[in-house]
């Protein structure tokens, strides 16, 4: 029965070792999985933060593209009957349904009295042509210039 003791001691040693073994790994990979779910919920935050900055940076693009950005500046969107924007003056007739849309996104509609050239705004006066400056010659006096001749 010596025998027999001996190997189921010896079998108790293994298992106890195996025992200890396991729970120290299984110990160690706790460990390591909460250091990994740390920088799991570091890195989802950076993502995050990224595309919060990213998406305002595109709303912010979107914003610049937009016509109310213009209309915010006193300009309005004139549309037609079939509420198609009116790009030119030529567009329309007189009696024709328009609809005005201020910044504020009001609107107004109204009917064309009439259509042509806007004679009545004020027509920028014609420039001057600017006298071209002389320039000294090589055959300056040297008494006239206090610097003498450059070139």
């Amino acid at each position: 029965m010596d025998s027999k003791a001996h190997a189921l001691d010896t079998l108790v040693g293994r298992l106890v070792t195996a025992q200890t073994a396991s729970k120290a790994r299984f110990e160690r990979d706790l460990r390591d999985l909460g250091s990994l779910g740390g920088r799991l919920q570091q890195a989802q935050a950076r993502l995050r933060d990224g595309a919060e900055k990213r998406l305002a940076s595109l709303s912010g693009l979107l914003e610049s593209y937009s016509y109310k950005g213009v209309l915010e500046r006193g300009f309005v969107l004139v549309r037609d009957a079939s509420d198609a924007p009116v790009l030119s003056a030529g567009a329309l007739a007189p009696g024709d349904g328009i609809s005005l849309t201020f910044c504020d996104d009001g609107h107004v509609s109204a009917t064309v009295n009439e259509v042509g050239a806007d004679s009545g705004a004020p027509q920028p006066e014609p420039q001057k042509a600017k006298a071209a400056k002389s320039r000294p010659t090589s055959e300056a006096v040297p008494d006239d210039d206090p610097q003498g001749l450059l070139l």
